[in-house]
């Protein structure tokens, strides 16, 4: 496809084509490049539709589960889209999020928008360092909630006929937030990438 097609490409779908191969860039497209598809994709009136539902999905089904008593909650501003087309294509390795910074007070929700099971999901393992890996079986309309914070998981090649497609997002009780927050900053620079306005958003009752 064109790095500037007539409509916004969705930036985890055109990933999902390339790996697939499905799509090929004849040349680099450039940083300028990539940042305007990106730019167009965020502001394509369903992309802002769905922020704002995303947006009443925290506050109407999340927050109630993790309200500490402050009637507030850290949740991550922008929802992780995956879209994994059938194919060979390099998994996601095994990990945990703690490897890459995050809190331990954090949890994971996981919402696939199409029917999952098998080499067509996510793989965990039920409590931390228990090793008794598992395809996360869900249908539509289900959502799966685990502490990816210390649960590894991965996935596989998608070897069925069916494209997975998802969403995904961390959110973590507001008193925890501000106590790991400040333990972030006195450790590493980094620690403004999960500040309250960049990766983190508040949600209040």
């Amino acid at each position: 496809p064109e790095w500037a097609p007539a409509e916004p490409l969705c930036p985890s779908v055109l990933r999902a084509r390339v790996l697939a191969g499905q799509a090929k860039t004849v040349h680099s497209p450039g940083r300028g490049a990539i940042n305007k598809m990106n730019k167009r994709w965020r502001q394509h009136p369903p992309t802002v539709r769905f922020r704002e539902l995303y947006r009443e999905f925290i506050r109407e089904c999340i927050l109630p589960l993790v309200d500490d008593g402050t009637g507030k909650v850290v949740y991550q501003a922008e929802p992780a889209l995956r879209c994994v087309m059938p194919g060979a294509h390099f998994p996601t390795p095994l990990h945990r999020d703690v490897e890459y910074l995050h809190s331990p007070s954090e949890i994971n929700f996981w919402v696939p928008i199409t029917t999952v099971g098998g080499t067509n999901s996510l793989w965990t393992e039920s409590e931390p360092d228990k090793g008794d890996y598992h395809s996360l079986d869900v249908g539509f309309g289900e959502m799966v909630q685990f502490w990816g914070n210390q649960v590894r998981h991965y996935t596989v090649p998608n070897d069925t006929t069916t494209t997975r497609v998802s969403f995904d997002f961390r959110v973590t009780p507001f008193s925890m937030y501000e106590e790991y927050s400040k333990e972030l900053q006195s450790k590493c620079k980094e620690s403004r990438v999960f500040a309250l306005g960049s990766y983190w958003a508040l949600m209040e009752r």
